[in-house]
């Protein structure tokens, strides 16, 4: 799913221990500087990707956290359940053994250096399940494929595919049909949270200051 590209940069970030400058006004909601620098290094840890603070960088960490607090917003709207820290802990748990071979040490250091804390990675983990669960909540009721777009799909994508692959015989269109399926429900999610985006960005005022966008 494409929301995935910007999943990590969603993250509600902790109060800033220090007054700063304010980056992005998203109607009455302040994004400040350091909550911008804040979410740029725990993307950097959590995605394992170079940290950059140029001003383009910035930016386009400012334009994820305007799309968080859009989701917010929508989230407090509705009768959406927030999931459990549980649940997140086992993502957590997963990422420590795949990146740190459940090396206690190794993890904290990670921590250490990237200046982020042990909470904010769980709180990480958190707003990843509530963005992927609430987006499933909805949009995915609206969504229904045609028995002709699931032949136009096997046709098109799925056979090409799979003869590139291998040599095998294909499965029939009724065995493929779940998968396929799922591959449109996805792309018609994705189309859907693009327009919903764009549409509530034209519903809300967005000012930057441009000041802290100049540079490293």
């Amino acid at each position: 799913m494409r929301l995935l590209v910007f999943l990590f940069a969603l993250l509600p970030s902790t109060a800033a221990e220090l007054i700063d400058r304010v980056a992005v006004s998203v109607g009455t909601t302040v994004i400040t500087e350091s909550e911008l620098l804040e979410q740029m290094r725990l993307r950097a840890l959590l995605e394992d990707i170079p940290l950059a603070l140029d001003g383009e960088s910035k930016r386009d960490a400012a334009d994820r956290l305007i799309q968080q607090t859009l989701i917010r917003r929508e989230i407090e709207t509705t009768r959406y359940v927030i999931p459990d820290s549980e649940e997140a802990a086992k993502l957590l748990a997963g990422f420590k053994r795949s990146r740190f071979q459940d090396d206690e040490m190794l993890y904290r250091a990670a921590l250490r250096k990237s200046r982020v804390t042990a909470d904010e990675v769980l709180a990480g983990f958190l707003w990843q399940l509530t963005v992927l669960r609430f987006i499933e909540f909805r949009f995915r009721p609206g969504v229904q494929i045609t028995p002709t777009e699931l032949r136009d799909h096997y046709d098109r994508k799925f056979l090409p595919a799979w003869r590139e692959r291998t040599t095998d015989p294909p499965p029939s269109l009724a065995d493929a049909t779940p998968e396929i399926e799922e591959t449109l429900v996805q792309e018609r999610i994705d189309n859907q949270l693009d327009r919903w985006i764009s549409l509530s960005r034209t519903q809300v005022s967005i000012r930057y200051s441009e000041e802290v966008f100049e540079g490293s």
